[in-house]
């Protein structure tokens, strides 16, 4: 194992490719010594493979506790076309907590993201920093006054960008930037380095057997049920309490994690037990979250605040709920301004006009499509309204079939149960169901993070679970809500989730088979 790392070390600057792979083979050997997740992560970063740097140098920062290459991680989400994880990872990293070095390591890639998503002004803002003055003759003051000279150039500040190259430069005594070459080319000197060519005689080498590493192969998540060590509680992951990893964890499979809300975040308007401290640790060392919910009744802004006032920091555009997706399904089948009878919130009928159409009240206003979500006030009479309308001919959409939903008292009736009583007295079923256990909202928050391998997380096997299968998603189901650990066992392939954990903190630990899954 020590050979090659030292071989990993040694060739990591001329031949990344075969640095990564005596790192990789020295994974094989030893697969829970820190140092060797870090050297696989810096080896994979130095090759380009970007996923294997990041999931390999998350996987070093929860073995040492340590958070040395948060720069690292955010320039391989630049790398990958994420700006805005490699910003996401930027905010949720106090500089505090990182050596001078490491934190303006950190801010020249976010201010890069910046650059990225053509924000240069944006970007030249963020590196005005007092570091900028520093009196220290260190290779990140030369970085930190490079960087800020190229957004300055970049931002059509050309006077100014000159004047902070030729500072990068006087600092650069180790030559880490091309300060000095920059500068001469916008005072227009061009410098032709090439050597003469000189003939060189010819001495064959020796030929030097390089060590055989055979590459790993990539373990895919399995569609089988597997749970983290035991259920209820999982060992590996107590309930409330996020895992010591030894192990590469769960997430670190993944590129997004897809987060039910009913059940798994909170419950009413009270945050399940350990789900804060779990996604606080998930944007810190996980990667990208999106909160899916069937509930239509609040819109992605209000999830967002709710979300906020209970201890995890969140915007609307992380949100995404059935309200939202049904009204792009609407859109995309209706003529702009069409009539649209609402039965549900107000959040519901928001949604309906941001999509361009046109929300109503009454089967009178001769709506040409009825959409049905939650909403606490829902009763007999927009039933009604949307029964005339429908047997009138008008499309009916519903933005999930949840027949509860979860309460601090218990479970209580959902969507799905209100869709019943109409399904009862039309004796036909809806044109159209938008949320889980539907593909649409999982597939539509895969493709607004730009995810290749999403994990969903969820409390409902008939939803969530079910859900992420039809999208050829992997699950991770938890007991914080509405189905059991024996319910999970014994379901239907389809409904059956690719883990089970007690609770959010499960995606921190190592995950094992179930026998007989």
């Amino acid at each position: 194992m020590a050979k090659h790392l030292v071989a990993a070390g040694r060739l990591v600057d001329e031949d990344p490719a075969a640095a990564l792979a005596h790192a990789l083979a020295a994974r094989r050997l030893a697969s829970r010594i820190g140092a060797v997740r870090e050297a696989v992560g810096l080896a994979a970063y130095h090759a380009g493979d970007w996923q294997t740097a990041i999931a390999e140098l998350r996987t070093y920062h929860r073995m040492s506790g340590r958070r040395t290459h948060m720069a690292v991680l955010a320039d391989c989400e630049r790398a990958l076309g994420r700006p805005a994880r490699a910003l996401d990872i930027y905010r949720a990293t106090p500089a505090e907590e990182l050596a001078p070095g490491e934190a303006v390591e950190l801010l020249i890639v976010a201010a890069g993201a910046r650059a990225d998503l053509g924000q240069h002004d944006a970007a030249a803002a963020m590196l005005q920093v007092p570091d900028l003055e520093s009196e220290e003759r260190a290779p990140w003051v030369a970085r930190l006054r490079y960087a800020y000279a190229d957004a300055l150039l970049a931002a059509g500040r050309q006077p100014d960008a000159r004047e902070w190259f030729a500072m990068a430069a006087d600092v650069d005594d180790e030559g880490d930037t091309d300060a000095a070459e920059r500068l001469l080319e916008l005072d227009g000197v061009t410098m032709d380095f090439t050597e003469p060519e000189t003939a060189e005689p010819e001495v064959a080498e020796p030929e030097v057997a390089e060590p055989e590493v055979a590459e790993p192969e990539t373990a895919e998540p399995d569609r089988d049920l597997v749970e983290a060590q035991s259920v209820a509680p999982v060992e590996a992951a107590p309930a409330g309490e996020p895992a010591a990893a030894v192990e590469p964890a769960l997430v670190d499979a993944y590129d997004l994690v897809i987060l039910d809300l009913d059940g798994v975040v909170y419950l009413g308007e009270e945050p399940v037990p350990g789900a804060v401290e779990a996604i606080e640790r998930l944007r810190r060392d996980g990667p990208p979250v999106v909160f899916v919910t069937n509930n239509a009744s609040r819109g992605a802004d209000d999830v967002a605040g709710l979300l906020t006032r209970l201890g995890v920091a969140a915007t609307g555009d992380e949100v995404l709920t059935s309200a939202a997706v049904a009204a792009d399904q609407l859109a995309d089948r209706l003529a702009p301004g069409s009539t649209v009878l609402v039965v549900g919130s107000d959040a519901l009928a928001a949604q309906v006009r941001r999509a361009g159409l046109h929300p109503v009240d009454s089967a009178d206003d001769k709506p040409v499509a009825v959409v049905q979500g939650y909403a606490p006030q829902v009763g007999w009479a927009q039933l009604a309204e949307a029964c005339l309308a429908i047997r009138a001919g008008a499309s009916w959409v519903v933005t999930n079939a949840d027949a509860t939903l979860p309460s601090p008292r218990g479970a209580l009736p959902g969507n799905g149960a209100l869709a019943a009583a109409l399904r009862t007295a039309l004796g036909q079923e809806p044109d159209l169901v938008v949320g889980k256990p539907q593909p649409t909202l999982f597939t539509a928050a895969a493709q607004r993070a730009g995810s290749e391998r999403p994990l969903v997380v969820g409390d409902r096997l008939d939803t969530d679970i079910e859900g992420a299968a039809r999208a050829g998603m992997d699950s991770l189901l938890v007991l914080t809500g509405v189905s059991t650990a024996a319910q999970a066992r014994t379901a239907a392939p389809d409904a059956r989730p690719t883990y089970l954990g007690a609770d959010l903190a499960a995606l921190f630990a190592p995950a094992d088979r179930l026998g007989g899954a």
